[in-house]
């Protein structure tokens, strides 16, 4: 990853009681729309079935320690924007 652009998330939470609503994979659709570049995550691993299932890669070993922070990548694809005019 050196010298790659990157987009770093280092923090995404959903308050507790609206998990399971969506609003995590809204916001992270949100993200991940707005980039070409490679997304990288740091998450706590309680966080890491979520992660998962948005696509993304472990880049390390995972942990058993539910507090241990995972780093995790997902390569976008190039998207062509077209503008109506």
């Amino acid at each position: 990853m050196d010298g790659e652009n990157v987009v770093f998330i280092t923090r995404m939470q959903i308050a507790e009681k609206y998990q399971g609503e969506g609003y995590g994979r809204a916001l992270f659709q949100y993200i991940a729309d707005s980039t070409e570049h490679p997304i990288l995550v740091q998450s706590i691993s309680s966080s890491y079935s979520f992660w998962r299932n948005m696509g993304f890669e472990p880049l390390e070993e995972d942990s058993d320690d539910e507090e241990s922070w995972l780093f995790m990548k997902k390569e976008m694809e190039l998207k062509k924007v077209v503008r109506a005019g």
